[in-house]
């Protein structure tokens, strides 16, 4: 199942969003930071179920729909003081959409692109999740700098499993025939292979080296380009993904 670009991409950060909002400390953080990442991802649930409405089965609206609701009472739970109940369902959530973009991947293209699109929410949400995290630092400059450190790692392990999906095509041979490298296409994959990775893992390592020495601005500012390099990376892979109906 091929969803519409708006669907799939605002699956991936959402479900990103949660699955980092569920395995990080919370402690260390002020409860706030929770509850905005859940409204983040209730508008990025919303925003997919409505670019979808039209190609969705009923069973997979109602799962949809769900979702926004589950992150909208997780929320509340955040914003009220049970961080245990906020993070049971951010927990949730990540385990559905995780099983979504799961299934949708293999419907599409099999199992490397089930684990592509999986991987890719992993790396988004732990991209998107540092740089806004990253911010509070200005504010509270004595909190512990263990999280961003957590979700910086995070970007590394997203990137390296991300990396794998897409080599894998190519070493096991299961290139697709309607791999066209024709000037225009071989322009996209370079700027997939040089932004979307290269770009991207050295954004990473400069923050990474930036957030050890405590220069949480900086960092933060290195994150934001991080972030846009990546995005720019997925949607590429995406478009040349559905091109040649194959994974990259």
């Amino acid at each position: 199942m091929n969803w519409p670009f708006l669907t799939d991409i605002a699956c991936r950060l959402a479900c990103g969003l949660v699955l980092w909002s569920a395995v990080i400390e919370w402690r260390p953080i002020p409860v706030a930071f929770f509850r905005t990442q859940c409204m983040i991802a209730l508008g990025l649930f919303v925003l997919g179920l409505l670019a979808g409405w039209s190609d969705m089965p009923m069973p997979v609206r109602g799962i949809w729909i769900g979702l926004a609701l589950a992150s909208y009472f997780a929320s509340i739970c955040w914003g009220i003081g049970l961080p245990k109940f906020g993070r049971g369902l951010c927990a949730l959530m990540a385990l559905v959409s995780l099983g979504m973009l799961g299934w949708g991947g293999y419907e599409a293209l099999g199992p490397i692109e089930a684990a592509a699109r999986m991987a890719g929410a992993a790396w988004l949400g732990a991209t998107l999740t540092a740089m806004l995290l990253g911010h509070y630092y200005l504010t509270a400059p004595a909190m512990s700098i263990a999280p961003l450190s957590i979700l910086i790692r995070g970007m590394f392990l997203g990137l390296g499993l991300r990396a794998v999906t897409t080599l894998a095509p190519f070493v096991l041979g299961q290139t697709s025939g309607g791999m066209n490298l024709d000037a225009f296409s071989a322009l996209w994959l370079g700027m997939r292979v040089v932004m979307g990775y290269a770009g991207t893992f050295l954004a990473t390592y400069l923050a990474w080296r930036t957030a050890a020495i405590r220069s949480t601005q900086s960092a933060t500012g290195i994150l934001y380009i991080a972030l846009a390099l990546l995005l720019f990376g997925e949607l590429t892979a995406m478009l040349l993904g559905r091109s040649w109906g194959m994974t990259v």
